[in-house]
Protein backbone atom coordinates (compact mmCIF):
# COMPACT_ATOMS: atom_id res chain seq x y z
CA UNK A 1 0.00 0.00 0.00
CA UNK A 2 2.71 2.42 0.97
CA UNK A 3 4.71 1.63 -2.18
CA UNK A 4 1.68 2.31 -4.38
CA UNK A 5 1.01 5.68 -2.71
CA UNK A 6 4.66 6.64 -3.19
CA UNK A 7 4.32 6.04 -6.94
CA UNK A 8 1.33 8.44 -6.88
CA UNK A 9 3.53 11.16 -5.33
CA UNK A 10 1.48 11.17 -2.10
CA UNK A 11 3.25 12.89 0.78
CA UNK A 12 4.58 10.79 3.67
CA UNK A 13 2.31 12.46 6.22
CA UNK A 14 -0.74 11.77 4.05
CA UNK A 15 0.33 8.13 3.53
CA UNK A 16 0.65 7.61 7.26
CA UNK A 17 -2.76 9.13 7.88
CA UNK A 18 -4.37 6.99 5.18
CA UNK A 19 -2.83 3.89 6.72
CA UNK A 20 -4.12 4.78 10.19
CA UNK A 21 -7.63 5.69 9.02
CA UNK A 22 -8.04 2.59 6.85
CA UNK A 23 -7.04 0.08 9.52
CA UNK A 24 -9.79 -2.11 11.02
CA UNK A 25 -11.62 -0.70 13.97
CA UNK A 26 -12.97 2.73 14.71
CA UNK A 27 -10.86 5.85 14.50
CA UNK A 28 -11.37 6.51 18.20
CA UNK A 29 -9.91 3.11 19.13
CA UNK A 30 -6.87 3.69 16.95
CA UNK A 31 -6.34 7.14 18.41
CA UNK A 32 -5.98 5.58 21.90
CA UNK A 33 -3.21 3.23 20.76
CA UNK A 34 0.44 4.08 21.45
CA UNK A 35 2.21 5.94 18.66
CA UNK A 36 4.35 2.91 17.73
CA UNK A 37 1.55 0.35 17.99
CA UNK A 38 0.66 0.72 14.33
CA UNK A 39 4.12 -0.32 13.18
CA UNK A 40 4.65 -3.21 15.63
CA UNK A 41 2.20 -5.53 13.86
CA UNK A 42 3.78 -5.27 10.40
CA UNK A 43 7.34 -4.14 9.83
CA UNK A 44 7.46 -5.09 6.11
CA UNK A 45 7.53 -1.55 4.73
CA UNK A 46 3.93 -1.01 5.83
CA UNK A 47 2.55 -3.35 3.16
CA UNK A 48 -0.97 -4.70 3.31
CA UNK A 49 -1.38 -7.29 6.04
CA UNK A 50 -4.15 -9.70 6.90
CA UNK A 51 -7.36 -7.99 7.86
CA UNK A 52 -6.59 -4.77 6.02
CA UNK A 53 -9.85 -2.92 5.34
CA UNK A 54 -9.53 -0.17 2.72
CA UNK A 55 -13.19 0.89 3.04
CA UNK A 56 -14.00 2.18 6.50
CA UNK A 57 -17.32 3.04 8.03
CA UNK A 58 -16.51 6.64 8.83
CA UNK A 59 -15.93 9.00 5.89
CA UNK A 60 -12.62 10.83 5.81
CA UNK A 61 -11.29 13.80 3.89
CA UNK A 62 -8.08 11.85 3.31
CA UNK A 63 -9.51 8.77 1.57
CA UNK A 64 -10.82 9.39 -1.95
CA UNK A 65 -14.59 8.99 -2.35
CA UNK A 66 -14.01 6.42 -5.10
CA UNK A 67 -12.45 4.09 -2.54
CA UNK A 68 -15.80 3.80 -0.75
CA UNK A 69 -17.46 2.35 -3.87
CA UNK A 70 -18.28 -1.38 -3.80
CA UNK A 71 -17.22 -1.61 -7.47
CA UNK A 72 -13.77 -2.82 -8.43
CA UNK A 73 -11.49 -0.16 -9.89
CA UNK A 74 -11.13 -2.09 -13.16
CA UNK A 75 -14.86 -1.53 -13.72
CA UNK A 76 -14.16 2.12 -14.49
CA UNK A 77 -13.23 1.96 -18.17
CA UNK A 78 -11.67 4.72 -20.25
CA UNK A 79 -14.09 4.83 -23.18
CA UNK A 80 -13.46 6.21 -26.63
CA UNK A 81 -15.94 9.06 -26.83
CA UNK A 82 -14.79 11.14 -23.88
CA UNK A 83 -11.14 10.10 -23.75
CA UNK A 84 -10.14 10.06 -27.42
CA UNK A 85 -12.51 12.44 -29.20
CA UNK A 86 -13.93 14.90 -26.64
CA UNK A 87 -10.61 14.68 -24.81
CA UNK A 88 -7.51 14.16 -26.96
CA UNK A 89 -8.73 15.24 -30.42
CA UNK A 90 -10.63 18.31 -29.19
CA UNK A 91 -7.78 19.44 -26.92
CA UNK A 92 -5.10 19.14 -29.62
CA UNK A 93 -7.24 21.08 -32.07
CA UNK A 94 -7.78 23.84 -29.50
CA UNK A 95 -4.02 24.15 -28.97
CA UNK A 96 -3.38 24.43 -32.71
CA UNK A 97 -6.21 26.96 -32.99
CA UNK A 98 -4.41 29.06 -30.39
CA UNK A 99 -1.26 28.79 -32.53
CA UNK A 100 -3.17 29.96 -35.63
CA UNK A 101 -4.68 32.89 -33.75
CA UNK A 102 -1.21 33.96 -32.62
CA UNK A 103 0.03 33.82 -36.21
CA UNK A 104 -3.09 35.49 -37.72
CA UNK A 105 -3.95 32.47 -39.90
CA UNK A 106 -7.29 31.39 -38.42
CA UNK A 107 -9.64 32.93 -40.99
CA UNK A 108 -7.49 31.86 -43.94
CA UNK A 109 -7.36 28.28 -42.72
CA UNK A 110 -11.10 28.11 -41.97
CA UNK A 111 -12.02 29.45 -45.42
CA UNK A 112 -9.69 26.96 -47.05
CA UNK A 113 -10.80 23.93 -45.02
CA UNK A 114 -14.54 24.73 -45.09
CA UNK A 115 -14.52 24.54 -48.89
CA UNK A 116 -13.95 20.80 -48.55
CA UNK A 117 -15.73 20.19 -45.23
CA UNK A 118 -19.03 21.55 -46.56
CA UNK A 119 -18.79 19.21 -49.53
CA UNK A 120 -18.18 16.26 -47.21
CA UNK A 121 -21.10 17.36 -45.04
CA UNK A 122 -23.41 17.47 -48.07
CA UNK A 123 -22.76 13.75 -48.70
CA UNK A 124 -24.54 12.89 -45.40
CA UNK A 125 -22.27 9.96 -44.68
CA UNK A 126 -23.24 7.86 -41.66
CA UNK A 127 -19.59 7.19 -40.86
CA UNK A 128 -18.34 10.77 -41.34
CA UNK A 129 -20.81 13.32 -39.93
CA UNK A 130 -18.72 16.38 -40.62
CA UNK A 131 -19.30 19.95 -39.48
CA UNK A 132 -17.50 23.04 -40.68
CA UNK A 133 -15.13 25.27 -38.76
CA UNK A 134 -14.93 26.94 -36.29
CA UNK A 135 -15.77 24.22 -33.77
CA UNK A 136 -18.98 25.08 -31.92
CA UNK A 137 -21.20 22.57 -30.11
CA UNK A 138 -19.60 19.59 -31.80
CA UNK A 139 -20.77 16.11 -30.80
CA UNK A 140 -18.51 13.08 -30.47
CA UNK A 141 -19.56 11.91 -33.93
CA UNK A 142 -18.31 15.22 -35.36
CA UNK A 143 -14.98 14.87 -33.56
CA UNK A 144 -14.73 11.32 -34.90
CA UNK A 145 -15.44 12.54 -38.43
CA UNK A 146 -12.65 15.10 -38.21
CA UNK A 147 -10.28 12.48 -36.78
CA UNK A 148 -10.87 10.35 -39.89
CA UNK A 149 -9.71 13.09 -42.25
CA UNK A 150 -7.44 15.12 -39.98
CA UNK A 151 -4.25 14.49 -42.06
CA UNK A 152 -6.06 15.90 -45.11
CA UNK A 153 -7.54 18.92 -43.28
CA UNK A 154 -4.29 20.08 -41.74
CA UNK A 155 -2.35 19.00 -44.82
CA UNK A 156 -4.22 21.81 -46.58
CA UNK A 157 -2.80 24.20 -44.00
CA UNK A 158 0.82 23.21 -44.55
CA UNK A 159 0.54 22.98 -48.35
CA UNK A 160 -1.26 26.28 -48.97
CA UNK A 161 -0.44 28.61 -46.08
CA UNK A 162 2.99 29.84 -45.11
CA UNK A 163 3.98 30.49 -41.52
CA UNK A 164 5.15 34.04 -40.81
CA UNK A 165 8.82 34.35 -40.00
CA UNK A 166 8.94 35.06 -36.28
CA UNK A 167 11.09 34.10 -33.35
CA UNK A 168 8.71 31.32 -32.25
CA UNK A 169 8.15 29.80 -35.71
CA UNK A 170 10.61 27.48 -37.42
CA UNK A 171 10.79 24.46 -39.66
CA UNK A 172 11.11 22.32 -36.51
CA UNK A 173 7.81 23.70 -35.23
CA UNK A 174 6.10 22.92 -38.53
CA UNK A 175 7.39 19.36 -38.42
CA UNK A 176 6.31 19.01 -34.79
CA UNK A 177 2.69 19.92 -35.62
CA UNK A 178 2.68 17.50 -38.55
CA UNK A 179 4.08 14.72 -36.38
CA UNK A 180 1.50 15.37 -33.65
CA UNK A 181 -1.48 15.11 -36.01
CA UNK A 182 -0.17 12.16 -37.99
CA UNK A 183 0.76 10.19 -34.86
CA UNK A 184 -2.64 11.00 -33.33
CA UNK A 185 -4.42 9.78 -36.47
CA UNK A 186 -2.47 6.50 -36.49
CA UNK A 187 -3.00 6.01 -32.75
CA UNK A 188 -6.77 6.48 -33.06
CA UNK A 189 -6.91 4.06 -36.00
CA UNK A 190 -5.08 1.48 -33.89
CA UNK A 191 -7.28 2.00 -30.83
CA UNK A 192 -10.57 1.95 -32.76
CA UNK A 193 -9.60 -1.07 -34.85
CA UNK A 194 -11.97 -4.09 -34.60
CA UNK A 195 -8.91 -6.34 -34.45
CA UNK A 196 -7.47 -7.29 -31.08
CA UNK A 197 -3.97 -5.87 -31.44
CA UNK A 198 -1.18 -6.59 -29.06
CA UNK A 199 -0.66 -4.46 -25.98
CA UNK A 200 2.94 -3.67 -26.98
CA UNK A 201 1.85 -2.21 -30.33
CA UNK A 202 -0.80 -0.02 -28.70
CA UNK A 203 1.63 1.14 -26.03
CA UNK A 204 4.26 2.06 -28.64
CA UNK A 205 1.83 4.15 -30.71
CA UNK A 206 0.57 5.93 -27.59
CA UNK A 207 4.12 6.80 -26.54
CA UNK A 208 4.97 8.06 -30.04
CA UNK A 209 1.94 10.37 -29.91
CA UNK A 210 2.80 11.64 -26.42
CA UNK A 211 6.39 12.28 -27.52
CA UNK A 212 5.09 14.25 -30.52
CA UNK A 213 2.88 16.35 -28.24
CA UNK A 214 5.84 17.11 -26.00
CA UNK A 215 7.99 17.99 -29.02
CA UNK A 216 5.37 20.49 -30.24
CA UNK A 217 5.03 21.97 -26.75
CA UNK A 218 8.78 22.50 -26.44
CA UNK A 219 9.06 23.85 -30.01
CA UNK A 220 6.46 26.58 -29.60
CA UNK A 221 5.95 27.45 -25.95
CA UNK A 222 8.52 28.78 -23.53
CA UNK A 223 10.76 26.32 -21.74
CA UNK A 224 9.39 27.48 -18.40
CA UNK A 225 5.76 26.94 -19.43
CA UNK A 226 3.95 23.83 -18.34
CA UNK A 227 3.49 21.43 -21.30
CA UNK A 228 -0.05 21.63 -22.64
CA UNK A 229 -0.52 17.87 -22.39
CA UNK A 230 0.11 18.07 -18.62
CA UNK A 231 -2.88 20.36 -18.05
CA UNK A 232 -5.34 17.47 -18.33
CA UNK A 233 -5.36 13.86 -17.23
CA UNK A 234 -6.45 12.56 -20.63
CA UNK A 235 -2.95 12.30 -22.08
CA UNK A 236 -1.35 10.21 -19.28
CA UNK A 237 -4.51 8.06 -19.21
CA UNK A 238 -3.69 6.87 -22.73
CA UNK A 239 -0.91 4.78 -21.18
CA UNK A 240 -3.56 2.61 -19.48
CA UNK A 241 -5.30 1.62 -22.72
CA UNK A 242 -2.94 -1.21 -23.66
CA UNK A 243 -3.59 -3.08 -20.42
CA UNK A 244 -7.27 -2.19 -20.56
CA UNK A 245 -7.64 -3.69 -24.03
CA UNK A 246 -6.08 -6.92 -22.82
CA UNK A 247 -8.82 -7.31 -20.24
CA UNK A 248 -11.84 -5.81 -22.03
CA UNK A 249 -11.11 -6.02 -25.75
CA UNK A 250 -10.95 -3.25 -28.38
CA UNK A 251 -12.20 0.18 -27.32
CA UNK A 252 -14.70 0.36 -30.17
CA UNK A 253 -16.77 -2.39 -28.53
CA UNK A 254 -17.59 -0.22 -25.51
CA UNK A 255 -18.30 3.01 -27.36
CA UNK A 256 -20.49 5.22 -25.14
CA UNK A 257 -21.37 7.88 -27.72
CA UNK A 258 -24.37 6.25 -29.42
CA UNK A 259 -26.89 8.61 -27.80
CA UNK A 260 -24.58 11.60 -27.42
CA UNK A 261 -26.94 13.91 -29.31
CA UNK A 262 -29.74 13.23 -26.82
CA UNK A 263 -27.50 14.14 -23.89
CA UNK A 264 -27.37 17.70 -25.20
CA UNK A 265 -30.97 18.22 -24.03
CA UNK A 266 -29.95 17.43 -20.46
CA UNK A 267 -26.83 19.57 -20.64
CA UNK A 268 -28.91 22.68 -21.40
CA UNK A 269 -31.01 22.08 -18.27
CA UNK A 270 -28.38 20.82 -15.82
CA UNK A 271 -26.41 24.05 -15.60
CA UNK A 272 -25.15 23.13 -12.13
CA UNK A 273 -24.71 19.79 -10.43
CA UNK A 274 -26.49 19.67 -7.11
CA UNK A 275 -27.29 16.41 -5.35
CA UNK A 276 -30.58 17.19 -3.63
CA UNK A 277 -33.72 15.29 -4.56
CA UNK A 278 -35.71 18.50 -4.98
CA UNK A 279 -33.19 19.78 -7.54
CA UNK A 280 -33.42 16.72 -9.78
CA UNK A 281 -37.21 16.56 -9.36
CA UNK A 282 -37.55 20.11 -10.64
CA UNK A 283 -35.22 19.48 -13.58
CA UNK A 284 -37.07 16.32 -14.59
CA UNK A 285 -40.40 18.18 -14.49
CA UNK A 286 -38.90 20.89 -16.70
CA UNK A 287 -37.60 18.30 -19.18
CA UNK A 288 -41.00 16.60 -19.25
CA UNK A 289 -42.82 19.87 -19.92
CA UNK A 290 -40.33 20.82 -22.63
CA UNK A 291 -40.60 17.42 -24.35
CA UNK A 292 -44.39 17.56 -24.18
CA UNK A 293 -44.54 21.01 -25.77
CA UNK A 294 -42.12 19.91 -28.50
CA UNK A 295 -44.37 16.91 -29.23
CA UNK A 296 -47.47 19.16 -29.40
CA UNK A 297 -45.59 21.51 -31.74
CA UNK A 298 -44.63 18.63 -34.03
CA UNK A 299 -48.19 17.31 -34.09
CA UNK A 300 -49.54 20.78 -34.85
CA UNK A 301 -47.27 21.20 -37.87
CA UNK A 302 -48.11 17.72 -39.18
CA UNK A 303 -51.88 18.26 -39.08
CA UNK A 304 -51.87 21.92 -40.12
CA UNK A 305 -53.68 22.71 -43.38
CA UNK A 306 -56.29 20.89 -45.45
CA UNK A 307 -56.38 18.30 -48.21
CA UNK A 308 -53.07 16.65 -49.03
CA UNK A 309 -51.10 19.14 -46.95
CA UNK A 310 -50.89 16.49 -44.23
CA UNK A 311 -48.46 14.56 -46.41
CA UNK A 312 -45.99 17.45 -46.34
CA UNK A 313 -44.29 16.37 -43.16
CA UNK A 314 -41.24 18.24 -41.99
CA UNK A 315 -38.49 15.68 -41.40
CA UNK A 316 -35.57 15.94 -39.02
CA UNK A 317 -33.07 16.18 -41.88
CA UNK A 318 -34.52 19.42 -43.23
CA UNK A 319 -36.45 18.21 -46.25
CA UNK A 320 -40.10 17.61 -47.20
CA UNK A 321 -41.40 14.22 -48.23
CA UNK A 322 -44.11 14.03 -50.89
CA UNK A 323 -46.08 10.83 -51.64
CA UNK A 324 -45.97 11.22 -55.43
CA UNK A 325 -44.55 13.24 -58.35
CA UNK A 326 -47.96 14.86 -58.94
CA UNK A 327 -47.88 16.39 -55.45
CA UNK A 328 -44.47 17.86 -56.18
CA UNK A 329 -45.69 19.43 -59.45
CA UNK A 330 -48.79 20.85 -57.78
Amino acid sequence: MDAYLRTCAVATSVRDLIWIVCRPGSISEIALQPENAVLEEDQSDMEIGDGYTPIVGDRSNVVASLWYSPLMLNAYLDCGMHLEFHGIVAYCIERVEEFMVDQGLTQKFERLANTYLIDIQSLRLDWCKMKFLPKKQWLAENELALARIIPFVYGLFFMNLKLPERSNTSIQLEHAIQQMFHSMHVMICILMSPHDLGADEIDQHVKIFLSSCHRYSRSYYKKTDKPFWANTGNFPTLLCLAEQQQGHGPIRWYWEGTSDRFIQKFKRVLTSMRKTTQYFTGKLKLLHKTSTMEWFDAQFHQTKGTGNDEAKIRKARNYYQYPSREDVDS
